[in-house]
């Protein structure tokens, strides 16, 4: 294996594990709102939406990384890297809220 590919697969490993982190918090502030009051429930359901599209929206961008070609998958780290910041700042929005 060459060295730029073993150099996307790594990131991608970084990637997907940043990711599998931020599920579990997801799910841990999903819990959080499920066992609130009907009128907190509706406040932050909202931002657990847009925080479950800043989601997807990571999600969708590293399959794209992952389809990318040795050449180009460079590219694509850019947009990964600004999705995860995104997503990051989003949760850590709703996590303060929340407390």
């Amino acid at each position: 294996m060459n060295y730029v590919k073993q150099k996307k697969i790594d990131y991608q490993k970084n990637l997907e594990g940043k990711l599998n982190e931020l599920d579990s918090e997801i799910n841990e502030l999903k819990a959080k709102v499920s066992d609130a009051g009907k009128e907190t429930k509706a406040k932050y359901d909202e931002m657990i939406e847009a925080l479950q599209q800043k989601q997807k929206d990571a999600k969708n961008k590293l399959e794209n990384l992952k389809s990318a070609s040795t050449e180009r998958w460079e590219d694509f780290k850019s947009g990964i890297e600004t999705a995860l910041e995104d997503l990051k700042k989003k949760y850590n929005e709703a996590s303060k809220s929340l407390q």
